[in-house]
């Protein structure tokens, strides 16, 4: 007979096989250079009116490419201030007013979540299983506005100075697809992004950051 006992030790088995797998993935894993793209907002404005995506070179190869995984972050060539910060925190309460006292006068969207400023250069780390483009087009602003992105265009539009965005991104092999997301938190927690909610969670970095500690 089959006892709850014997079906957790089955079930705990194929959790380690999995983890094992993510772990060898993981180290034979070599993160290579990035590749760059400086967004033009009056280009992509233009763009996105015509809705001709493709017509940028850089979305064209991603399109061609949507089948791959990827990391991504996009990085400002200055320490992101406060006004940048600033914008997408208020669209970011317009766009938590509108979910709880229904309609507003104005558009709003679906800004990821917005934590405290803090000084750095990264706006936005992320990952994908498949189809960066279309992940990069809403954040960029084009997608539905009910998805949780950045909507760039829309909050550069009312800053006075622009910041210079880059948009960096590796496509990985497909092997690597299991461990997606733990490259994400690598990414993260190496470049500490303005923008979005950390997945590494507190008792991780107490954990790495005592490893560290023991290993020196």
């Amino acid at each position: 007979m089959t006892t709850p006992e014997i079906m957790f030790s089955e079930a705990r088995k194929s959790h380690l096989c999995l983890l094992q797998i993510k772990i060898d993935r993981l180290k034979e894993f070599k993160m290579q250079e990035f590749k760059h793209w400086v967004l033009n907002f009056e280009d992509i404005k233009k763009i996105k009116e015509e809705k001709s995506w493709l017509n940028i070179p850089e979305l064209s190869f991603l399109h061609s490419r949507k089948e791959y995984p990827a990391v991504y972050y996009f990085s400002s060539e200055n320490v992101c201030d406060f006004d940048f910060y600033s914008s997408f925190r208020n669209a970011k309460l317009d766009s938590l007013s509108e979910r709880k006292h229904g309609k507003t006068e104005k558009q709003t969207y679906n800004i990821s979540h917005v934590p405290k400023y803090k000084e750095t250069h990264c706006i936005y780390a992320g990952s994908v299983l498949t189809n960066l483009y279309g992940r990069l087009i809403s954040h960029l602003g084009a997608g539905n506005p009910g998805t949780g992105a950045l909507y760039l265009s829309q909050i550069v539009e009312p800053l006075s100075v622009k910041p210079k965005v880059t948009f960096h991104y590796q496509l990985l092999e497909p092997k690597y697809l299991l461990v997606v997301e733990a490259l994400e938190r690598i990414v993260q927690d190496t470049l500490n992004p303005l923008i979005g909610r950390k997945t590494l969670s507190r008792m991780d970095k107490e954990l790495i950051h005592s490893q560290e500690i023991n290993i020196g």
